[in-house]
């Protein structure tokens, strides 16, 4: 069963084939995660607790709500959603109200994590991701 930074990689190889028509890289597809997790706004330290954590141990899981927002930052569709979540082991719930708001701002035509954390905070619950602004970064 592979891990799920494997299962990162072989949806970027999809996206790039996708968006180019060609036949993708390895290297083209691990430029392509870069992009994601940029896109994703998880991290850089969170990025690479995530990929070591595959790295050292098969066992490693990635919490629920990167698995989203890198499901997002994907760019995946409802249906395209839960089969990438359940190659983590989640799933999008009819029965969560967070989950609900996910699957209905999933629904429009264009969004981004931004979109979707914003939602989740107005709503009362926790962000996806923490995008780091200016005042949180050390002080030099």
């Amino acid at each position: 069963m592979p891990n799920f930074v494997d299962v990162l990689i072989e949806e970027c190889k999809k996206k790039v084939e996708r968006h180019t028509g060609e036949i993708c890289t390895t290297d083209a597809a691990w430029r392509e995660l870069d992009r994601v997790f940029k896109k994703s706004e998880i991290l850089r330290q969170n990025k690479c607790k995530i990929l070591k954590g595959y790295e050292k141990s098969r066992k490693y899981r990635i919490s629920r709500n990167s698995a989203i927002a890198l499901g997002i930052a994907l760019e995946f569709q409802i249906f395209e959603m839960n089969s990438f979540l359940s190659k983590a082991g989640y799933a999008l719930s009819d029965y969560h109200e967070e989950d609900i708001l996910i699957i209905n701002i999933m629904s429009t035509e264009k969004y981004t994590v931004s979109d979707v954390n914003e939602a989740l905070q107005e709503s009362g619950y926790a962000a996806l991701t923490y995008r780091m602004s200016n005042e949180d970064l050390p002080k030099v």
